[in-house]
C-alpha cells in the first residue's frame, strides 16, 4: 500500500513539474522573443540610419550642387544669359550647358531669370522648356532667397523623377555662400554689415533617381523613400511606387501638390496605410516600421527613408520551437534535480532529527525525562575541571525520597513512577541557570550539579527545592508527615582545590544525605567540611 501511495505521489509531482515547466517555457519564449526582436529592431534602425546617411551624402548630388553654386556665382556667360545681356538659348550658354550636362550625366539643365522664366534649357531627349515660367517652383523661390536647394520631384516636361538641384545666380563681384558645401567662409558677424548680394536668377540641374533606386534594390527588406507630403518616390517594392503613405491622409490635397501631381493625372492615388502602432500588413505578415530622416536640403521639408522589418525573420517559429525545447528541457532537469535535492534534504533532516533524538535518549532517563546517571557522570567530570580552571566553587546535591519503598509497597509501582516524575519535574523547573543540571542518580535518588555555587548558595537553593516538594503535599500514608518529603545532602568543591576528585565529592554529599536521614529526614544537610582534596 505504501509503495502504491509513493508511486502516485511521484506521478503527481511529475505532472506538476511538467505543467510548471511548460508554463515557464512558454513565458521564457515570450520574454526571449521580446528581447531578441527588440535588439533586432535596434540593429535594423542602425542599418536604416546608415543607409539614410548614405542617401543624404550621395556623391553625385553633392558634386552637382557644388558645381551649380560655383557656376551661379562666377560664370559670366550664365550671368549674362540670366540678366538678358545674351539672348535665350544663345550658342555660348548652350555649349556650356551641354558640357555640364555631359560631365555630370544630367537629365537636363536650365537657367531661369529673376522673373521665373526659363531663358536657357538643354536636354538630350524631350522637348525644350525655354520660355516657360517656373516662378512658383520651390527650388526657384529658394534660389531667389539666396538658398541652394535639392528639390526631388516629377518633371512637368519629362514626367520622370529627379532631383532639381538649384543655386542662385549672383550679379558680378557678389559674395558666394559656400557653407552648403561644408566650407568655412566668412562668419555671420562679418557678413552682417555687408549689403546682401543681388540674385538675378537661378541655375537648375536635374539628375535622376537611379542612384537612390539602386541602393534600395540592394536590400532584401522592404524600403521606401517618401516626400515631405508622404508620397513614395522610390522603393524596392514595385507595387508601392507613388502610393501615399500614412494614416488618414487627405488624398485630394495630395493630388494637387505640384511635386507629384503628374503621377496622379491618369489614376487615383492609392494609400499605403499603417496602423497606429506603426505596423503594416504585407503578404499576410505584419511588418514593423522603422524610419530615418534624409537630409536632401528640400525647401518644403524633410524626406524620410522607411524600412519595414519582419519580426518573424528576426525570431520565427523555428527559433520559438528551439528556445522552448531548450527551456523546457532545462526546467525539467532543474526541477528533477531540485526534487531530488529536496528529498535528500528531507531525508537528511529526518536522519539528523533521529540522531538528535537518539542522542537525547542516550542522556535522558526514560521514566523521569531528566538527565540520566551516564550524563551526570560526564557533566560532573567536566564541571569539576572547569571549576578548577576558573577558580570557582561547585556544589553537588544528593536527594533521596523519604520512605519511598513503603510508598511503592502501599500505592504500587505505577504510583511510585508517577511520584518520581513529579519530583523530577520540580527539580527540572528549579534549574534556572544554564550550567545547572538535575539528574536521576538511581532508584528514588537524584543528583544536582550547581557550578559556581558556594555552600550558602547551595544550601539556600536546596532548601527552596525541599520546600517546593513539601508544598506539593503528595499523599504518603506510611510517612510520619503524611506526605512525600525528601532529604538532601550537599558537598562543596572549593575554588582553591588542588586536584579534582569527583568520587570524594560524591562520597561527601552521600554522607551528608545519610546524616540528613538519620537526623529525622525532610531536611538539608551540608557536608561537615568543604571538599578540598590534598
Amino acid at each position: 500500500m505504501t509503495e502504491k501511495f509513493n508511486f502516485f505521489s511521484r506521478y503527481k509531482n511529475y505532472l506538476l513539474l511538467t505543467s510548471i515547466a511548460l508554463v515557464l517555457s512558454f513565458l521564457s519564449v515570450l520574454v526571449i522573443e521580446q528581447i531578441v526582436v527588440t535588439r533586432g529592431l535596434v540593429r535594423f534602425q542602425e542599418k536604416i540610419n546608415l543607409l539614410a546617411n548614405h542617401l543624404s551624402d550621395g556623391k553625385e548630388k553633392a558634386v552637382v550642387l557644388g558645381s551649380m553654386i560655383m557656376m551661379g556665382g562666377v560664370n559670366p556667360i550664365i550671368r549674362a544669359t540670366a540678366q538678358g545681356t545674351l539672348k535665350p538659348d544663345n550658342d555660348k550658354v548652350m555649349d556650356l550647358l551641354k558640357r555640364i550636362q555631359r560631365t555630370y550625366a544630367l537629365g537636363n539643365i536650365r537657367i531661369v531669370d529673376s522673373t521665373g522664366k526659363v531663358v536657357a534649357y538643354f536636354t538630350q531627349s524631350g522637348k525644350s522648356a525655354t520660355g516657360e515660367i517656373r516662378s512658383t517652383r520651390p527650388y526657384f523661390v529658394a534660389s531667389m532667397n539666396g538658398t541652394p536647394s535639392m528639390y526631388p520631384a516629377l518633371g512637368h516636361t519629362s514626367g520622370s523623377r529627379g532631383f532639381y538641384i538649384a543655386a542662385p545666380i549672383y550679379e558680378k563681384d557678389a559674395t558666394i555662400d559656400v557653407s552648403w558645401l561644408g566650407f568655412i567662409g566668412k562668419t555671420a558677424d562679418k557678413l552682417s554689415n555687408e549689403i546682401p548680394p543681388h540674385v538675378i536668377g537661378a541655375i537648375v540641374a536635374k539628375i535622376g533617381f537611379e542612384e537612390v533606386d539602386f541602393l534600395l534594390k540592394q536590400e532584401t527588406d522592404s524600403l521606401i523613400v517618401i516626400s515631405p507630403e508622404g508620397v513614395v518616390f522610390s522603393t524596392n517594392v514595385p507595387d508601392w511606387q507613388f502610393r501615399v503613405f500614412g494614416i488618414d491622409v487627405d488624398i485630394e490635397h495630395i493630388k494637387k501638390e505640384q511635386r507629384v501631381n503628374e503621377a496622379f493625372e491618369k489614376s487615383q492615388p492609392r494609400l499605403l496605410e499603417i496602423d497606429k502602432n506603426g505596423m503594416l500588413l504585407k503578404d499576410e505578415k505584419t511588418l514593423k516600421l522603422v524610419q530615418s530622416t534624409i537630409d536632401w536640403k528640400d525647401p518644403h521639408g524633410s524626406w524620410r527613408l522607411i524600412g519595414f522589418a519582419d519580426p518573424s525573420k528576426i525570431f520565427g517559429n523555428l527559433y520559438r520551437l528551439s528556445v522552448g525545447t531548450v527551456c523546457f528541457s532545462f526546467l525539467m532537469l532543474f526541477g528533477s534535480w531540485w526534487q531530488a535535492r529536496r528529498r535528500v534534504t528531507e531525508r537528511t533532516g529526518e536522519l539528523e532529527q533521529a540522531n538528535l533524538h537518539l542522542a537525547k535518549l542516550s542522556i535522558t532517563d526514560g521514566l523521569t525525562n531528566i538527565f540520566n546517571r551516564r550524563h551526570f557522570d560526564e557533566v560532573l567530570a567536566n564541571e569539576s575541571l572547569r571549576a578548577k580552571r576558573n577558580g570557582q566553587p561547585m556544589a553537588l546535591v544528593m536527594l533521596d525520597i523519604d520512605f519511598f519503598k513503603k510508598y511503592n509497597d502501599n500505592y504500587g509501582h505505577p504510583a511510585g513512577d508517577l511520584c518520581l516524575q513529579k519530583i523530577a519535574g520540580i527539580l527540572k523547573s528549579s534549574m534556572r541557570r544554564g550550567g545547572d543540571i538535575a539528574a536521576r542518580y538511581g532508584g528514588e535518588e537524584f543528583a544536582l550539579i550547581l557550578p559556581n555555587t558556594d555552600a550558602a548558595g547551595a544550601h539556600s537553593f536546596a532548601e527552596s527545592v525541599r520546600q517546593s516538594i513539601e508544598q506539593q503535599a503528595i499523599p504518603h500514608a506510611l510517612s510520619p508527615s503524611g506526605i512525600v518529603t525528601v532529604s538532601m545532602g550537599i558537598s562543596i568543591m572549593h575554588s582553591d582545590a588542588i586536584k579534582e576528585d569527583t568520587q570524594l565529592l560524591l562520597h561527601a554529599a552521600d554522607k551528608a544525605l545519610y546524616n540528613a536521614k538519620n537526623d529525622g529526614r525532610n531536611r538539608v544537610m551540608l557536608a561537615q567540611k568543604e571538599i578540598i582534596p590534598e
